[in-house]
């Protein structure tokens, strides 16, 4: 799979139809934060706090101009993931498949980044 051009890029950056499919995908990933069940102390950590306080805000307000920004950067075609996705992208219709949206690195690592997750937040105990 070949990279995205930076036309590619600044066309999904604009479109409104890929800032609706990205907020939902988000909603997603904010959805199964809120009901991730912390009933042990070791899964509540500072990372699961900052993801389920994002995942609120994401609900709350959706995705902003940022957010879709950081997606783009992070995006990875070579993704092992997205191997058998076949066309990520589909340049007709100029958006990226349902399945990259949702499952792929970039959409982990933009929620992560965008909640403030740091290294090391996985193993620290939230302060109560």
């Amino acid at each position: 799979m070949a990279t995205l051009t930076l036309n590619e890029r600044a066309g999904l950056l604009n479109s409104i139809r890929f800032h609706n499919r990205l907020n939902f995908a988000a909603a997603k990933t904010a959805k199964y934060w809120i009901d991730y069940t912390t009933d042990t102390v070791a899964k509540y950590n500072v990372a699961v706090q900052k993801k389920k306080i994002f995942a609120r805000q994401i609900i709350k307000q959706g995705v902003t101009q940022e957010y879709i920004k950081q997606f783009l950067l992070k995006y990875n075609p070579a993704d092992p993931v997205l191997e058998n996705v076949g066309q990520a992208f589909d340049a007709e219709i100029n958006q990226l498949a349902d399945s990259v949206l949702t499952e792929s690195a970039a959409s982990a690592e933009t929620f992560d980044l965008m909640a403030g997750v740091v290294a090391g937040d996985d193993s620290k105990a939230v302060v109560l």
